[in-house]
């Protein structure tokens, strides 16, 4: 039988869940031509947890 205990072991600090990054060099590729580079990581938990609070409204 498994205990029903939740522990943290399983748990990773240092994960980047949601980052994002742009660069941007003026003139990388010459005269007035600009480079840009955009990197984006992000998360959906759409199940695992509410997206509203509790409305308790008296």
């Amino acid at each position: 039988m498994q205990s029903d205990k939740r522990t943290n072991a399983d748990i990773n600090k240092f994960e980047l869940i949601q980052g994002d990054a742009d660069l941007y060099f003026d003139n990388a590729l010459g005269h007035n031509r600009p480079l840009s580079i955009l990197a984006d990581r992000q998360a959906s938990e759409l199940l695992a947890r509410p997206l509203v609070g509790s409305n308790q409204l008296h």
